[in-house]
């Protein structure tokens, strides 16, 4: 089996596994708020359970039967008192394990049914309490996640603001007069800090009738747009097409004895500007490159805490037809940034608050035409959070997956590791940082980008 594919095969178990942990948690958190309040109210408790199905291993400490399920997807609480048959239903009896009686024989007196069980009865606010205290265990995990994500060391990337980082010049939101570098302030009315929110707003305010009124600041200046939107059958969503936000222009490797090599550039810099003016994407830095032609050309690097210069000559390049510097950008750069705005706590959770209030304000107080109903067809169940949750393990915990060729080995690396843009298969081997089976690419993306496009 080639290297790729195994580097394939273990992203996909990684994922995997990252996705039954990451759910399981959720689950199991939510399930110790109950148990954890009924506890100290004085509920009874049949079962607390870490999975589903035969118990592994289960003891019984009081009235309360601990187990672990054959299923480690969740787990549950059994609280008679607020449901008597629920989990019983489910999942079977506890405290026993033992076989069912056999059926009595036809000349043998008939059993007398057990007597009912008398349970003591409940204040209706116990029940509120011990019913909050499972989404409350959630709430507190998220603050607990959003710390360790504050004091986990930093990418030195900051947020995907809501600001253009692409604009097809054969769109109709070019046509409408949007461009690269315009910082969008505001989508129908509401104000939006991100382009997740941008993608929000466009969703729920999108009139394929009339456009979208879009607020955007060019040069500082406030500027009125109206731009088309079209309805994606597909994904479900009311968007504008050909747009793109503006992303990190990350180093993922480098083609050997290239330009950027040659000047000292390493995977995982950071290319902020060139000739000092700011890049905006990688597409938007291919194009730079090509039109500067081969002239020296200052790119401005961050490199850690680091801000510094290096020249390098862009060097033609005739199977691309365009001027190149030798370089393969990182395409895990800038995707969870979309869902993780913030490094600090309040400000994350305030933004993830906000995001659930704008939902139900669309569902019971909408502001434009058909809101309420793309609001509705946008929420989802289970099956669609364990898919998000597949989504953010691939381009973020998997993205960290170690380089194939993390010393500078010359041999050259898997097929993941390649480069179209190298003029010669044999010159293509580099230190890179691979992305084990590509992710599909989230739905914020509203344009057609090519994975991991050379520069």
């Amino acid at each position: 089996m080639h290297l790729d594919s195994l580097l394939s095969l273990a992203g996909a178990v990684l994922s995997g596994v990252g996705v039954l942990l990451l759910f399981s948690l959720a689950v199991f958190i939510h399930e110790l708020g109950h148990f954890l309040a009924a506890r100290w109210l004085g509920l009874t408790i049949d079962a607390f359970s870490v999975g589903f199905g035969p118990a592994l291993w289960k003891r019984k400490v009081g009235d309360t039967e601990y187990r672990i399920g054959t299923i480690p997807f969740g787990g549950y609480v059994a609280l008679p008192q607020l449901d008597p048959t629920g989990m019983s239903t489910i999942q079977g009896e506890h405290g026993g394990g033992a076989a069912p009686a056999a059926a009595p024989a036809s000349d043998a007196p008939p059993a007398e049914a057990a007597p009912p069980r008398l349970l003591k009865d409940v204040a209706p606010w116990r029940r509120i309490v011990v019913s909050v205290a499972g989404p409350a265990g959630n709430i507190l995990l998220a603050v607990a996640l959003a710390w360790i994500v504050f004091l986990a060391p930093p990418t030195g990337l900051g947020p995907a603001e809501a600001t253009v980082g692409t604009v097809d010049g054969d769109s109709a939101s070019y046509a409408a007069g949007l461009r690269v570098g315009d910082r969008i302030a505001s989508v129908n009315g509401n104000a939006v800090h991100n382009w997740n929110e941008f993608l929000v707003e466009s969703h729920l305010g999108g009139d394929a009738s009339n456009g979208l009124p879009v607020v955007v600041y060019r040069g500082g200046a406030p500027l009125d747009l109206r731009l088309p939107v079209v309805h994606d059958a597909t994904a479900r969503l009311v968007r504008v097409v050909g747009v793109g936000p503006r992303l990190p222009c990350v180093v993922g490797g480098l083609i050997t004895n290239s330009p950027a090599a040659r000047a000292g550039l390493r995977p995982g810099d950071v290319i902020q500007t060139l000739d000092g003016a700011p890049v905006a994407s990688p597409d938007a830095m291919m194009r730079q490159v090509d039109a500067h032609g081969a002239w020296p050309l200052a790119v401005g690097i961050r490199r850690g805490d680091h801000d510094f210069e290096l020249v390098m000559t862009p060097r033609f390049n005739s199977a691309e037809g365009r001027h190149l510097i030798g370089i393969e950008f990182d395409g895990s750069a800038g995707l969870g940034n979309q869902w993780l705005q913030y490094r600090k706590p309040w400000l994350q959770l305030k933004s993830d608050a906000t995001s659930v209030v704008r939902i139900l304000r669309a569902l019971v107080a909408p502001r434009a035409k058909g809101e309420s109903k793309r609001a509705a067809g946008s929420l989802s169940g289970p099956l669609v959070i364990v898919v998000m949750l597949w989504y953010q393990v691939r381009s973020g915990l998997i993205a960290a997956w170690p380089s194939c060729a993390s010393s500078a080995s010359t041999s050259r690396c898997s097929t993941c590791c390649r480069c179209p843009c190298s003029t010669e298969g044999t010159s293509s081997s580099r230190s890179t940082r691979p992305s084990p089976g590509a992710s599909p690419m989230p739905v914020w993306s509203t344009r057609s980008p090519t994975p991991s496009p050379c520069c």
